[in-house]
C-alpha cells in the first residue's frame, strides 16, 4: 500500500486504497474485494502496470478525491492523475503528457504528491515528478483554484527538485492542506526545509530550515 484515505461521507467508500502495479481499489466496504480497481474507474481498464503514489479528499466536501498514479505506459502519451466529484467512483484525469493536457502543465509532469483544500474543494495543488524534462528545467509546484481545469507555478518554493519528485517511483507524500483554513498548506523539501502558504497555494515562505 502506497497511500490509503476513508473520506468521511455517509453513503461513501469504507476505504481508497492506492498500491503498486494495480493502481488501486476503491472499498465501498472493506469487508468486500471490489471487482473493479481505479484503472478502470478513471477509464483506462487496460493500462498496463500502474502504481497508485497519492490522495486527498477535501475535508468539507469528501465526494470530491484527487489521487495520482504512474505507469510505465505513462512516458508515451497515458495520463493517470484524477480528480473526482462522486467520492472515487470516477474521475476527470488531469496531468501533462497527453491529450488531455490543462493550461500551465508541463508535458514531463506526472505522478507526485496531491492536496486538496479543506474548506474550499476548488482548490488543488499538485507538486508532480519529473520524468526526462528538458535540459535546465526549472521544477515548480502547480496550483489549481478551478478544481484542476487549470494550472500555474507557485512562487516562494525552491526549483531544483525536491528528492520525493526526482522521478515517478518514489510515493511523494511532502504536500498538506490545513482541515480548517482553506488557504493554508504545508510543503516539505528534503534539503531545504518546510515551507508554507497562507494564499491557496500561490505564494509559499520557509517556515523551518531543517535538511531532512
Amino acid at each position: 500500500c502506497n497511500a490509503c484515505a476513508a473520506p468521511p461521507q455517509a453513503g461513501g467508500a469504507d476505504l481508497i486504497l492506492l498500491g503498486m502495479d494495480g493502481m488501486g481499489l476503491r472499498h465501498q466496504s472493506r469487508d468486500e474485494v471490489p471487482q473493479k480497481g481505479l484503472r478502470e474507474a478513471i477509464g483506462l481498464p487496460d493500462l498496463g502496470l500502474t502504481s497508485g503514489q497519492d490522495i486527498a479528499y477535501c475535508a468539507s466536501d469528501p465526494s470530491v478525491v484527487a489521487v495520482t498514479a504512474y505507469s510505465e505506459e505513462g512516458i508515451s502519451g497515458q495520463c493517470t492523475n484524477g480528480i473526482s466529484t462522486d467520492n472515487g467512483r470516477s474521475f476527470s484525469r488531469f496531468c501533462g503528457n497527453s491529450t488531455l493536457d490543462r493550461p500551465g502543465v508541463p508535458a514531463y509532469a506526472t505522478s507526485g504528491a496531491v492536496a486538496l483544500g479543506g474548506n474550499n474543494c476548488e482548490v488543488l495543488l499538485w507538486a508532480p515528478a519529473h520524468v526526462s524534462p528538458p535540459k535546465g528545467t526549472e521544477w515548480c509546484l502547480l496550483v489549481s483554484h478551478t478544481r484542476g481545469e487549470s494550472f500555474s507555478c507557485a512562487s516562494g518554493l525552491p526549483t531544483d527538485v525536491p528528492f520525493q519528485q526526482a522521478g515517478p517511483w518514489s510515493p511523494a507524500r511532502n504536500l498538506a492542506a490545513s482541515s480548517v483554513d482553506p488557504n493554508t498548506f504545508f510543503f516539505v523539501h528534503n534539503w531545504k526545509g518546510v515551507f508554507r502558504s497562507n494564499t491557496g497555494g500561490l505564494n509559499w515562505t520557509q517556515v523551518s530550515k531543517k535538511n531532512w
